[in-house]
């Protein structure tokens, strides 16, 4: 806890309080009433577990492709290499639209959910469009899906933006009769609900520029040497992961700085301990291993 924080006080701010003492010097310090509420998915933002397993998630893919591209082209596309690489990447993809059902369904209280996951189905379908027959069909047909799950990620970014998705983190249900400064706004919107906001769109700016810079990478080497689309996956994906070590460096951060205690007016709000992001909140579960795998990013 950061003493210089407490003397300057102000009516609407947050203390990082690494102990239950510490939350108790600040509540006494300044006379505040602790408010009931209840963490919703939107105070579920990725955390370090989160985009730890997609840098593996886009390791493991990086590694598929890169076998695919040293596989004699003479042999049958599907084998057990390309079904494992399609089926995770259908995994993934799966996953996604059920979140976005999910978080449409909900809107204020909707959780939190990769902008950036449609880059899987980008990679396996300039993969399999590089063939012909059947198996090109597919590769058109996934790369449809991944440009209509790219424009619903652009929907969820300018949703959040605009407070119609994800506003309410932390739903009150008992005030003890204290009095916020402005409403019960800043409270239940989670204090780094704004930074994630941030983060997700720099996130798919970032992977829209990588898919250009890939798509130029592969024009390029076609040109000097005839070679063939995976040249587009491999790039993208490792222009990929470089794009989610910061959300990593970030969520551990925040991870180790402590509970966010949110105050306005009279009152204090607790927000969920991020150490182990959120794995162990009471946050449904089927969300937790929902966001798990499609979360960060």
């Amino acid at each position: 806890m950061n003493a210089s924080t407490l003397t300057n006080f102000q009516p609407e701010h947050y203390v990082l309080a690494k102990s239950e003492k510490d939350i108790s010097i600040i509540q006494s310090l300044y006379n505040l009433t602790l408010v009931s509420a209840t963490a919703t998915k939107a105070a579920c933002h990725p955390g370090w577990p989160e985009a730890s397993l997609s840098i593996i998630e886009i390791g493991v893919a990086v590694y598929c492709f890169r076998r695919l591209v040293k596989a004699d082209r003479a042999f049958e596309y599907w084998t057990w290499l390309s079904v494992c690489t399609a089926s995770f990447s259908s995994l993934i993809s799966i996953w996604w639209m059920i979140g976005f059902g999910i978080v449409q369904s909900e809107k204020a209280t909707g959780g939190w959910l990769s902008t950036t996951a449609w880059t899987y189905y980008v990679c396996l379908g300039a993969e399999l469009y590089s063939y012909k027959g059947f198996t090109r069909r597919c590769g058109e047909s996934l790369l449809v899906v991944a440009f209509l799950q790219c424009i619903g990620a652009l929907c969820l970014i300018i949703q959040r933006w605009r407070g119609d998705v994800g506003s309410v983190a932390y739903m009150i249900s008992n005030t003890y009769d204290c009095v916020p400064q402005n409403g019960f706004a800043y409270l239940e919107s989670g204090v780094r609900s704004r930074a994630f906001r941030i983060f997700q769109t720099a996130s798919y700016i970032n992977a829209i520029w990588a898919l250009f810079h890939a798509l130029g990478n592969t024009e390029g080497n076609l040109r000097r040497s005839g070679s063939t689309t995976e040249i587009f996956t491999l790039t993208f994906s490792v222009y990929f992961l470089l794009i989610m070590v910061p959300e990593l460096i970030y969520t551990i951060i925040i991870a180790t700085q402590g509970r966010p205690v949110v105050i306005s007016g009279s009152c204090m709000l607790v927000e969920l301990d991020v150490k182990w992001g959120f794995l162990d909140s009471e946050i449904s579960a089927l969300w937790k291993v929902l966001i798990s795998w499609v979360g960060a990013g």
